[in-house]
């Protein structure tokens, strides 16, 4: 039993999404790696300006690190935010598939008729006293 595709524009931004979530980790791991390199080799400095201003390169070293770690996790919560949306819209696709499948199948099933209990009629089912046991 074939479903027809009601939404075409929908699995087309998912894709979208997917796509943008691994161009953000990808550029994101780029520029954190890159930016933990330049800091710890003191930047776009030779060799000789090194030396002259030394002292004054000792802090953005110490951050590299820290900035590194901060920009990799922003990376990854972008990623994952975008990762999701775009699982989260491939989720409600399904579930609206698979409700009108099941919607389908259940109309092409025969009708079972249950069989009506039997009604309760008090007048029906009254029983004359017991006779006592002692008559006088």
């Amino acid at each position: 039993m074939e479903i027809e595709k009601r939404y075409k524009l929908l699995p087309v931004i998912s894709t979208i999404f997917k796509i943008v979530a691994w161009i953000v980790l990808i550029l994101g791991l780029l520029a954190s790696t890159g930016a933990l390199v330049l800091s710890l080799t003191g930047g776009l400095l030779s060799a000789d300006d090194m030396g002259l201003i030394a002292p004054r390169i000792i802090t953005p070293m110490r951050l590299g690190i820290p900035a590194f770690l901060v920009g990799l996790l922003i990376t990854l919560l972008n990623f994952c935010t975008w990762y999701a949306a775009g699982a989260i819209i491939s989720l409600f696709i399904a579930i609206e598939e698979n409700t009108r499948a099941t919607a389908k199948w259940l109309e092409s099933q025969p009708q079972v008729t249950t069989p009506t209990p039997p009604t309760y009629d008090p007048a029906v089912l009254q029983t004359p006293p017991p006779p006592s046991i002692r008559q006088a």
